[in-house]
């Protein structure tokens, strides 16, 4: 997209709107000046503000408007590679992020990445995802369209634990969790798959943060899992006291 604007504001429609500015803000250079110098001093002005313009417009071009909307509880396995949804009891839970249209320019939002963090009710971590897993994408990132929710798979219920899993797959190995050392396993016949075992605690909670690899969207939320894994917005009673 931003390729696509520069090649519009670089194309020879645009190069008369450009010469137009530079001869206006000259010649009101020429009359500011009044001495020898003023061709100079005019080209100055004249370039200054044609570079202002054109930057602000590559400022304010259209952006993804990406919006994390609930956690949703949901059946989902595992085939070695990617998840994918089956229509028994509930083992887990996703979240829905949505490509919201802001106005009537908003772009696709691509290589969506998501990061998920662990802390207990003290503040200090409990588990650490570099990439999340997409439903029913092998990759780590996705491309959301305009008006489109992808799912991202937040974890699933074990044993009194959260089970957590990154996707190593098109990114570096995974590094060490800061905190104690979190059990790690394949969860399936492929290596690819590992999961993060975390203790349910009271205070539990998971910070989603859902952005662009190459630009400048970022969304996050917080959400609480209770002792019975399950999730629900979590709401700070300090920040709400303010």
């Amino acid at each position: 997209m931003a390729k696509k604007r520069l090649a519009d504001l670089t194309n020879a429609r645009s190069i008369p709107l450009y010469l137009g500015i530079a001869m206006i803000l000259g010649a009101l250079g020429l009359q500011a000046s009044g001495w020898p110098h003023w061709i100079t001093i005019g080209s100055i002005y004249g370039v200054g503000a044609s570079a202002l313009a054109f930057f602000w417009y590559l400022h304010n071009e259209p952006k993804p408007n990406l919006k994390i909307t609930a956690a949703v509880p949901a059946t989902i396995h595992n085939d070695g590679r990617k998840w994918y949804y089956q229509h028994d009891g509930a083992n887990g839970f996703v979240i829905w992020v949505i490509n919201a249209r802001k106005g009537s320019e908003t772009p696709p939002a691509t290589g969506v990445v998501a990061m998920l963090q662990f802390h207990g009710s003290d503040g200090q971590p409990r588990g650490y995802i570099q990439r999340a897993y997409w439903m029913d994408t092998p990759e780590n990132y996705t491309d959301i369209s305009v008006g489109i929710i992808k799912h991202l798979v937040l974890g699933t219920f074990q044993d009194g634990h959260w089970c957590v899993y990154n996707n190593e797959q098109d990114i570096p190995p995974l590094p060490e969790s800061p905190g104690p050392p979190w059990v790690i396993f394949p969860v399936s016949p492929s290596p690819r798959i590992f999961s993060r075992r975390i203790p349910i605690e009271k205070g539990l909670r998971v910070t989603v943060s859902v952005s662009e690899i190459a630009g400048p969207n970022f969304t996050e939320k917080t959400f609480s899992i209770d002792n019975n894994g399950q999730v629900a917005e979590f709401i700070d009673d300090k920040k709400e006291q303010v």
